[in-house]
């Protein structure tokens, strides 16, 4: 499980939720991950930039 809330919604992760590991190692919920790269390529935690 992870810890601390998501970094995109803010909301605790729960069991059994879907999550996308960054490759910086942060994490994010799976939809709001998603929706976060559409739009932005860096981690929402540390900005390190994502390649496509």
């Amino acid at each position: 499980m992870e810890r601390g809330p998501c970094p995109i919604c803010l909301d605790g992760y729960a069991p059994g939720d879907e999550i996308v590991r960054m490759p910086c190692a942060h994490t994010a919920h799976w939809r709001c991950g998603a929706k976060w790269l559409s739009g932005a390529r860096t981690c929402p935690t540390c900005r390190f930039e994502i390649s496509s």
